[in-house]
């Protein structure tokens, strides 16, 4: 026990605290960091203002189960090539919005037959997507 834990221990006993528990494993020096000044994360790409209306629209799309708005916010996103202030390019939100409802099923023995519900609506959207008689021209890529 060095000088640092004992006037921690020492602090913690005289604020009424309970003394954390070590941890199991080697904590690396970030853990450290996050650890000694209470740090904590957070969902940056529902904290970005001026992200919210897209945000939104996207969430409502996938409770419409409307595909073609989210390929068509998707394909915005991607061709613009922006970041957000996160640092995640914009289309990667685009998606993580879009599919947050079929991501927070948890990943159990029971989850496929409701992954698979949800995926019903897709999966018939593209089918219809690719039939030649309904298939939109996509944009050509220069590069």
């Amino acid at each position: 026990m060095g000088w640092k834990d004992l006037v921690r221990s020492v602090r913690d006993m005289a604020l009424g605290r309970r003394a954390a528990p070590e941890p199991a494993e080697e904590l690396t020096n970030y853990q450290f960091l996050l650890r000694d000044y209470d740090l904590h994360s957070l969902f940056l790409h529902d904290e970005i203002p001026r992200l919210y209306g897209e945000r939104d629209a996207m969430r409502r799309a996938w409770q419409e189960r409307d595909f073609a708005a989210y390929r068509a916010a998707f394909e915005a996103a991607r061709a613009e090539g922006d970041l957000a202030e996160n640092g995640k390019p914009r289309y990667l939100l685009v998606k993580d919005w879009f599919l947050e409802e079929f991501m927070a099923i948890p990943d159990s023995d029971d989850a496929g037959p409701r992954h698979e519900a949800l995926l019903d609506g897709f999966a018939s959207y593209f089918r219809e997507d690719r039939c030649p008689s309904r298939r939109r021209p996509m944009p050509m890529r220069s590069g």
